[in-house]
Order: C-alpha cells, then structure tokens, then sequence
C-alpha cells in the first residue's frame, strides 16, 4: 500500500466536521463550504414539472434508515392536512419502507420516484422539503432546497444548528416523542408559520467564487511557505 505524506492543509466542509476531525487529532487549516450553484439548479428545476396531480411533501436522498425515512412516514401518518409524500432516491431500506406504507394503507398517497439524475423539480414544486436525518454534515440538500425558495423541516442533527434556523428544526430528543414533533414541525411549514430556513450568511459562503478564492488563498499560502 502506497503512503502519502501527511497534509500540509486540511479542509472542513463545516464546522461540525471539522470539530469530529479535531476529536480525533486532526487539525483542520480552515471551514470552506461546499459550492453551490444557484443558477445551475434553478435552470435544472425547470427542465420538467413532476407528473403528480396533488400537493406535496418531498424527501430526497438515500432512503436508508439513518435518515430518518421511517419516521417521516410515520410522522406523515399523523398529519391532518391533505397532501402526498413523495420519496426521492434509492436504498437498502426501500423495501421496508414500501411495506410499511402499505401496512399504514397509504399506498395511494406515498410515491417513489427512484434514483433521479435531476431531482430539483420535485424539491422545486413541493410545498415543504423534510430531512429528518440523524446526522448530516452539512445537509446540502435542505441548502439547496432553500435556494429554490422551497420550505424547509430538518431534524436536529449536529450540522443543522450551523446552517438552519432554529425555528425549522426538530429536536432529536426525546427520542419518545420526536414523531410528534415532526408532525407539529411539518404542520406548521405546511400552513406558513415558518420562516426560511436558512441562516443568512449560508448562501454568500457557498457562493462558487467565494468557495474558489478561499482555495486559492489556501495556495497562495503553501506557495509561500515552499
């Protein structure tokens, strides 16, 4: 096995990571957010408007347990408000899941679309984006449902505290009650009583030439010290 010298610089894509990465002995140069493109999504959330005749709920990323899949499903379950799930991607646990919507009898108003190459129409027409994940580091798709003026419920893991609003974040404990508290979280996205969910630096910092001038930078100064 090939052994590489250590790192000159490392780079966190949060604050949180960076924190993990100390934890362990690593010491972490500098925080630089991943870049995020907004004109690229918004151009691809118009490439097509997603066959689905009812308002919408959507979740979109791996659907594997950590990600809070079944607990979204039971917290929709809970809901009063007249609307549909829609789950987008692929997983280990999409069996499970599909059975447990049939088990719940909501087979007409839970829907899989798979693997998307281009998911942000869904995020773009929904009328809430939830990520109940249990942890995340940086939850970029809640980001990038942000930048397309889709609300947003996200569940507390560490990450979140960094780049959400607290107001659109569910509390991981009490395990005993989380449900309850998704339900009232995504109820109250539904009916507006929550405001966007970013925090207001978030965007600048993800902003491609802000990320590019920090690497830069970061060059600049091994080149200095050569």
């Amino acid at each position: 096995m090939k052994l590489y010298p250590p790192p000159h610089y490392i780079v966190s894509v949060s604050n949180v990571v960076a924190q993990d990465a100390q934890n362990i002995g690593l010491s972490v140069t500098e925080v630089i957010y991943n870049p995020l493109n907004i004109g690229e999504i918004e151009r691809a959330s118009k490439l097509f408007t997603p066959k689905i005749n009812r308002p919408y709920i959507v979740f979109v990323g791996r659907i594997v347990t950590y990600k809070g899949i079944h607990e979204l499903l039971q917290a929709f379950a809970a809901l009063s408000v007249d609307i549909d799930l829609v789950y987008v991607g692929d997983g280990s646990a999409i069996k499970t899941l599909r059975i447990a919507v049939h088990t719940l009898g909501l087979q007409n108003r839970v829907h899989f679309t798979g693997l998307l190459n281009n998911p942000y129409p869904w995020i773009r027409h929904a009328k809430l984006l939830v990520l109940p994940s249990i942890t995340e580091a940086m939850g970029y798709v809640a980001v990038e449902a942000c930048a397309l003026g889709c609300r947003i419920v996200v569940s507390g893991y560490p990450a979140a505290h960094e780049f959400f609003v607290e107001d659109v974040i569910v509390s991981l404990s009490p395990v005993g009650n989380y449900i309850e508290r998704l339900a009232e979280k995504i109820s109250a996205g539904l009916t507006g009583k929550l405001p966007p969910g970013l925090k207001p630096d978030v965007l600048e910092k993800m902003d491609p030439r802000c990320v590019a001038e920090k690497y830069l930078a970061l060059v600049d100064k091994r080149i200095d010290n050569i």
